[in-house]
């Protein structure tokens, strides 16, 4: 029974024994898969540490990279503003040399040449002038101007008028226009001497320059306009180029001007008399010279002074005959007045019209609130307030009765030179303005010929429209090809001056 029991008690101790060696076994066998796990988590781990470190140190290398860029960007903008300052600062210095030169030449040719007058009808001129500077004026011999024009051949006409034709000519060394007069009858001769007169005694920015005249064959010698007449570029089939609103009321202003002036001259007022948009030239850059004086009359200020505009209107003039001078034959300034608000409310709508049918239409679209259904829509878009105020005083010009009319003041003049600006504009420096067309510019281009920055838009445009005799247009250098560099600095400047003035 012993034996037995210390049997049964032997086997269940070797079962107990095998089933812990079992367990052992099985517990070593998880162990080792889970340690397995750990390791390879451990190594996974280590290479996502390997991997970032490196990220860190890549974008530690590009974060340094580009803080260089940014230092050496830093450095270049500053390079270029103290390099534009430098290029403003020789600008400034070489048109105060121009204008030395200029001054220093107009006394050298008053001193050596006098600008006296062989001519008897242009010393009778002379001898009548309001002061004894005569601006370098010229008399020159029908050989200057057969040879200025090869012999006024047509391929050098320029246009016609009623009295006469325009020639583009050289002459000195210059471009020039010469208007010859038709015939040399007597009314012919007094509009001569009339124009020579007042241009050689008078010079405006908004006048044309009279450069000379030639009495044998009737010619005046005036600057180069090559943009024509104003209403060659509203009306014309052959412009292709429209004149937008902004260089339409700066017009205004500038015809206000000259106006004002001619209405101020002292001792003796000059009254135009043919203001039309035929005798409104443009320059370059748009800028209007009015020209064509030969009906133009001079008085005292005293309404029995005035004189007598004659029997009838100027040629070609019935859309802007004043009323008054219709019926009285007596030409006062408030008839130029008349013939201004005409010009206006053409500039503003576009259209060829007598002045009483045009001021009739503008005044009941303003009466009914559609004043933008008649404005010319080759200007763009006009800001309405600015197309009212030039239809309201267009509308007050053209009255019929002349003291209804407005007088022409300084400050009215100076209310018109502001309505083409824009608030920025207005308070821009002086170095973001395009010289050509005075806005801020936004693809300033630096032009080879004269170091100056120009809108592109604006100088490519004024080399299409002289192909083959450009010329700078600070320094009238003939340019052989147009070669424009972009001017980053100034483009950042100006950019940077914007964002922070509409803040």
């Amino acid at each position: 029974m012993f034996f037995v029991t210390s049997s049964i008690i032997k086997t269940k101790k070797t079962k107990d024994s095998d089933s812990a060696k079992k367990h052992e076994i099985e517990m070593r066998e998880e162990l080792e898969v889970v340690l397995v796990d750990t390791r390879k988590q451990h190594e996974d781990l280590i290479k996502n540490k390997e991997r970032a470190v490196s990220v860190l140190d890549s974008s530690t290398r590009r974060s340094a990279i580009l803080d260089a860029h940014a230092e050496k960007i830093k450095l270049q903008i500053d390079e270029f503003s103290a390099e534009l300052e430098v290029i403003q600062s020789s600008i400034e210095t070489l048109r105060q040399k121009k204008l030395k030169m200029q001054r220093l030449e107009s006394k050298h040719i008053d001193l050596d040449k006098g600008c006296t007058y062989s001519h008897a009808t242009l010393s009778n001129c002379a001898s009548n002038a309001f002061g004894d500077d005569l601006y370098g004026f010229r008399e020159f011999t029908v050989l200057d101007m057969q040879s200025a024009t090869c012999k006024f051949s047509e391929s050098f006409r320029m246009w016609s008028q009623g009295r006469g034709c325009v020639y583009k000519g050289e002459i000195m060394n210059r471009t020039v226009m010469i208007y010859k007069l038709h015939c040399h009858s007597i009314e012919s001769v007094r509009q001569f001497q009339q124009e020579v007169y007042i241009l050689s005694n008078v010079r405006h920015p908004h006048l044309v320059t009279l450069v000379g005249a030639c009495p044998e064959a009737l010619c005046l010698v005036y600057e180069y306009l090559p943009n024509g007449s104003l209403h060659d570029r509203l009306f014309s089939r052959r412009s292709s180029r429209h004149l937008p609103w902004r260089i339409r009321a700066r017009i205004v202003a500038e015809i206000s001007d000259a106006l004002l002036f001619l209405h101020s001259c002292k001792p003796q007022t000059i009254v135009h008399g043919n203001l039309k948009l035929e005798n409104i030239l443009l320059d370059t850059e748009c800028h209007c010279k009015i020209a064509d004086f030969g009906i133009s009359r001079l008085f005292t200020g005293d309404v029995k002074d005035y004189p007598s505009g004659g029997s009838e209107p100027p040629e070609g003039s019935f859309p802007y005959a004043d009323p008054e001078y219709m019926r009285s034959k007596v030409l006062t300034p408030k008839s130029d007045v008349y013939c201004f608000g005409t010009v206006i409310l053409q500039l503003l709508t576009g259209r060829q019209e007598p002045a009483r049918r045009l001021a009739g239409e503008v005044r009941c679209a303003m009466a009914c609130g559609k004043l933008s259904s008649i404005l010319d829509p080759a200007a763009g878009h006009w800001p309405m307030e600015v197309a009212g105020r030039l239809a309201e005083l267009g509308l007050r010009c053209s009255e019929d009765r002349s003291r209804d009319r407005p007088d022409l003041t300084a400050e009215t003049v100076r209310e018109l030179e502001q309505l083409h600006l824009t608030r920025e504009e207005e308070q821009a420096p002086s170095s973001f303005l395009c010289p050509i067309m005075q806005e801020i510019m936004h693809d300033p281009q630096v032009c080879a010929a004269d170091g100056v920055t120009y809108e592109g838009r604006a100088i490519r445009e004024r080399m299409e429209l002289e192909t083959g005799q450009g010329t700078a247009p600070l320094n009238n250098l003939k340019l052989e090809h147009l070669s424009l560099t972009p001017n980053h600095a100034l483009r950042f400047a100006i950019q940077d001056w914007l964002r922070r003035s509409r803040r």
